[in-house]
């Protein structure tokens, strides 16, 4: 509805009585789309010559202009006054009279500013694009509704049902006195171009602007503006807000069915490996297999067939260890996934919880009428842990260990991995503690890595060799079947004076040799 014929030209009726003999100070851009010229009585003409969507209007606000992302316009108009502005009588073409220059907006077909000097083209907001200009189709006056159109041509929707109701006429009507036709339609077309003041009405949910009294729709004005250029701007500012508050509002919904579906996964994870009870009972019956066994292998292989259960299985043998070294690994094992089933059933109450305190979140969508009501909504979220718009430094800021890679081993040890040199730097001069284990594949460049040991002093041979995998494969050693790995405490390791970043020194290592690889669930 601002977009009318009729809103336009009331625009510049209120630009030639409040600007006339103002000077041109600047034209500039801020947005696509969107011209701004500002006058020397503090005023700014804006149009906004966006196809279908156009607007004119005059802002008397002073608003701060940016030193960037700013372009410039009819610098020729430099001082020149408004000696004009008028509309013309059936399009919506508005010229801006400044001495020798013209400077016409053209609200139709292709948006534009168009600077004329002598009836010659000196510059244009947007680049001219070629137009097809077909004349218009003589309407056939069959109906009154047709003959009306052809009168009155520019009315659009509101207004037009508006004329019918002032003048108790039938829209479909074929009888009709077209001299008495032509005389109201000159009189209402004289009424649109006459009224100061700016009416909005709520119309189906959505806020339109008249630039007189709508007495067909049998309701008052929600709001009445001493000008249009008043009723305008509260158009453009309230769907401004309401776009701010729907994407908002979106940004919100995808949060949450994000961090939902995270939840869910894990929780679906949790479940599933609860429900296989079946692994610490493998572990613990290969143990006692081999044991039972021990006496009857005498030439192990890598891979050995025993009766485990009644069942003939295939088990896997480190060739480097005895079969009674071997049975107690797979015992470790058993114990680490007994271990992993108690962190597990601690963890998923905690996950169902928060599943649905974000399932509570989902019905208060429908309730929030503004952005103070997201922010507070935010806030709230992120006072029960659950900030979902965090970004990656926020996320970092509420847990400095986010920015590394994180791997959990068995038994609840966490595993921390530098992504890079300063990375590498931070982990184990900043992160880690003193009694904490750090790796490092020996002679070739690769990641820090810290095995967190919560103060534990002894720490199981099989952690220690999943933790030398993970700095092996996070290593330039990735691609070989062996690799090195050299570990020790952090208090161990310290970092030379004006020594690269990522560059230590370590002392009373100890080495292990490990194949490449990151934790996966074990046999």
């Amino acid at each position: 509805m601002i977009s009318n014929y009729y809103i336009i030209a009331s625009a510049a009726r209120q630009i030639a009585k409040e600007c006339a003999g103002a000077s041109f100070v600047r034209a500039f851009s801020l947005h696509s789309d969107e011209l701004r010229i500002e006058l020397s009585n503090a005023c700014t003409i804006v149009a906004i010559l966006k196809p279908a969507h156009c607007v004119l209007y005059l802002d008397k606000r002073s608003l701060p202009i940016p030193r960037k992302n700013i372009q410039y316009f009819f610098e020729e108009l430099a001082g020149s006054e408004i000696q004009s502005v008028v509309i013309d009588s059936a399009d919506k073409l508005v010229h801006i009279g400044f001495g020798d220059y013209i400077l016409k907006l053209r609200f139709y077909n292709s948006p534009n500013a168009i600077l004329f000097q002598d009836e010659k083209v000196v510059t244009t907001f947007k680049k001219e694009t070629e137009r097809s200009t077909q004349p218009k189709e003589e309407a056939s006056s069959h109906t009154l509704q047709d003959k009306v159109n052809e009168q009155l041509p520019m009315l659009g929707k509101y207004l037009e049902k508006e004329f019918f109701a002032r003048y108790s006429l039938q829209v479909d009507s074929t009888s009709f006195d077209v001299s008495k036709i032509e005389k109201d339609c000159a009189e209402y077309d004289t009424l649109l171009r006459s009224f100061s003041q700016s009416f909005t009405y709520i119309v189906a949910g959505k806020e339109i602007l008249s630039p007189i009294e709508l007495y067909h729709l049998s309701q008052k004005p929600e709001r009445t503006f001493s000008d249009i250029s008043e009723g305008i701007f509260h158009i453009l500012r309230t769907r401004d807000q309401k776009d701010r508050l729907l994407q908002a509002k979106e940004s919100l919904h995808n949060a949450l069915v994000k961090r939902r579906a995270g939840i869910e996964k894990s929780i679906e994870e949790i479940t599933k490996s609860l429900t296989d009870m079946s692994r610490a009972e493998r572990h613990s019956a290969i143990g006692t297999a081999l044991l039972a066994e021990a006496h009857t292998i005498t030439n192990p292989q890598e891979k050995i067939k025993l009766d485990i259960n009644g069942e003939t299985r295939t088990v896997t043998l480190d060739l480097s260890k005895t079969i009674y070294q071997n049975a107690e690994a797979y015992f470790e094992k058993a114990r680490t996934s007994k271990n992993a089933k108690k962190e597990l059933e601690e963890k998923l109450p905690s996950l169902l919880r928060r599943k649905e305190t974000l399932a509570s979140y989902y019905s208060k969508l429908d309730i929030i009428k503004s952005p103070t009501d997201i922010e507070s909504l935010k806030k709230e979220m992120v006072s029960k842990g659950l900030n979902i718009f965090a970004n990656q430094d926020e996320r970092e800021d509420l847990d400095p260990l986010s920015k590394f890679r994180k791997f959990i081993l068995s038994g609840d040890y966490t595993v921390l991995v530098g992504k890079n040199a300063k990375q590498n730097d931070d982990l184990t001069l900043h992160v880690a503690k003193k009694e904490d284990m750090w790796f490092h594949a020996r002679h070739v460049p690769g990641s820090h890595v810290v095995l967190q040991t919560s103060g534990r002093k002894e720490i199981p041979k099989e952690i220690i060799e999943r933790t030398a995998e993970i700095a092996a494969y996070f290593s330039d050693a990735k691609t070989q079947k062996h690799a090195p790995v050299a570990y020790t405490r952090r208090k161990y390791v310290r970092k030379p004076k004006g020594s690269a970043p990522g560059a230590v020194i370590i002392e009373r290592e100890e080495v292990v040799i490990v194949t490449p690889r990151i934790p996966e669930n074990d046999e």
